[in-house]
């Protein structure tokens, strides 16, 4: 403390400088052990493992490299052994969303006691039209689903919602989330605004039936993406600036701004990835 480091006559910040310290465990088949024993920051392009379902980027942009420093730092100051707990490295993920801050366009109070069934009043073939005209007309602006995949989750969803079945899982309401998006959207298309407004009031509250987990990978990266772009067409600008803001943080935290060839990935995966990072890019812009 007595001894500054930055002075009027030096040109150049001096830092204290600590042991580097170990990469975590990656997922990445072809990281050898002898490079998992290498300092971290020669591995700003990893996925570590989040959850037993989800790997994040462990880049500059997630902060990681940040938290490693400063346990290594918090061992060398205090002379102890024990690391930070895992939760630290998460905790950029906890917090309130635009969608749960921003209340004012709500109508009515959410009770998220009330069974799935109630989302999806109209007939199947009724939504599939919807779904359908969204491939149509925005697949090729917005490609972040592949029509197959989503139609194929959209009527294992229903079957679910036709036999009243209360029993839907997370990832089951964040697919719910996502057709409700797309129904909003092209709702808008057709003009009709309250039920737009109608569809994206239960994309929120499917939302709000989803966890935290559920919501870091790909699918819920689509759920943002496919939310910008209905903020944008209805022109709510500060709501659409916080969340395109988590759209790109987001797609940071899964490496979708490395090269493909640094990861492991079926060609689908890999070309979903690439279009969705495109997505943020446009976003951002």
């Amino acid at each position: 403390m007595n001894t500054p480091i930055w002075s009027d006559t030096s040109h150049s910040f001096q830092a204290p400088k600590y042991q580097a310290p170990q990469a975590a465990v990656s997922s990445d088949a072809a990281t050898t052990t002898n490079q998992q024993d290498q300092s971290i920051i020669k591995h700003l392009g990893r996925l570590v493992p989040l959850t037993p379902s989800v790997d994040r980027f462990a880049g500059s942009t997630t902060g990681i490299y940040f938290i490693r420093c400063a346990e290594a730092a918090y061992k060398s100051l205090f002379n102890h052994e024990e690391g930070f707990p895992d939760v630290v490295n998460r905790l950029h993920l906890l917090g309130a969303g635009p969608e749960y801050s921003q209340t004012r366009h709500l109508s009515k109070s959410s009770n998220i006691s009330r069974p799935p069934h109630f989302l999806l009043e109209n007939t199947r073939a009724f939504h599939l039209r919807g779904v359908t005209d969204f491939f149509k007309f925005w697949s090729s602006i917005w490609p972040i689903f592949m029509e197959k995949q989503f139609l194929s989750a959209f009527h294992r969803v229903f079957d679910l919602v036709e036999t009243h079945n209360p029993n839907l899982s997370p990832s089951d309401y964040v697919i719910l989330r996502q057709i409700f998006l797309v129904l909003s959207i092209t709702a808008w298309q057709n003009r009709s605004p309250t039920e737009c407004n109608s569809y994206y009031l239960n994309a929120l509250e499917c939302s709000r039936l989803t966890t935290a987990s559920e919501n870091e990978g790909l699918a819920g990266l689509q759920s943002l993406l496919l939310t910008c772009l209905y903020l944008q067409l209805t022109r709510k600008h500060e709501e659409w600036i916080q969340t395109a803001g988590q759209a790109v943080r987001l797609a940071q935290s899964l490496g979708l701004h490395r090269h493909s060839r640094r990861f492991r990935f079926c060609a689908g995966e890999m070309e979903l990835r690439k279009r969705m990072w495109w997505c943020v890019y446009a976003v951002d812009v």
